[in-house]
């Protein structure tokens, strides 16, 4: 008798969490289709129409800028930095022999 009630609960039990199964699977489904069916809306910007301006004359002025770096001719000069490394040197020395002394 014991036995058997047992095995009645078992039954009664598995089908319960078949059905539990079933209904969390189904509701898992019908919130997928409707987040796939319902995309969330976009708020709109009030000045959407202003930023959208900015950005396309930032980007000409981008454009622009990058086409005045292309077109010009560079001023770098070796000689010059020779130059004006020999002339630190120099000043370095002559702060070595002289060394400036605070409060004087």
């Amino acid at each position: 008798m014991a036995y058997a009630r047992h095995i009645e609960i078992e039954n009664d039990n598995r089908k319960l969490l078949d059905n539990m199964s079933r209904i969390m699977h189904n509701q898992y489904k019908s919130a997928v289709k409707t987040a796939i069916s319902n995309p969330p809306r976009r708020i709109r910007s009030l000045n959407s129409q202003a930023k959208r301006e900015t950005a396309v004359r930032i980007a000409t002025e981008n454009q622009k800028m990058l086409n005045r770096l292309i077109v010009g001719k560079s001023t770098l000069s070796v000689n010059e930095w020779e130059r004006s490394h020999q002339k630190r040197q120099k000043l370095l020395k002559r702060f070595g022999i002289y060394p400036y002394i605070l409060n004087q």
